[in-house]
């Protein structure tokens, strides 16, 4: 079987971020609102995979938190969750950017 490197990008991300979201609730403090940019762009990907569809212009938005994200995550135990953002808004340019005329 190949690896699929997307998929595993999406499957991590995604468990990261619902450990995450775990960890604040347990805790009691607030939730970055970054996360919820990571979600729709890792949305984003899943649905456009599912439909065969491209992201479209106004769905952009959603991939262009990279340093908010950063900011918000660095140093911490989450910084993970903003290198795998980043790797799934690199494929989905790579994939998804390219509308049909």
């Amino acid at each position: 079987m190949k690896f699929d490197l997307q998929s595993h990008v999406r499957k991590t991300l995604r468990k990261r971020l619902s450990e995450y979201r775990n960890y604040k609730l347990e805790s009691g403090t607030e939730t970055s609102i970054h996360i919820n940019a990571i979600e729709m762009a890792l949305g984003l990907v899943e649905y456009a995979i599912e439909k065969d569809r491209p992201i479209q212009k106004e769905e952009e938005v959603w991939f262009d938190a990279g340093m908010q994200i950063f900011r918000v995550l660095e140093s911490s135990e989450w910084e993970d969750i903003s290198g795998l953002y980043n790797q799934l808004v690199e494929q989905a340019r790579e994939r998804f950017f390219y509308r049909k005329k």
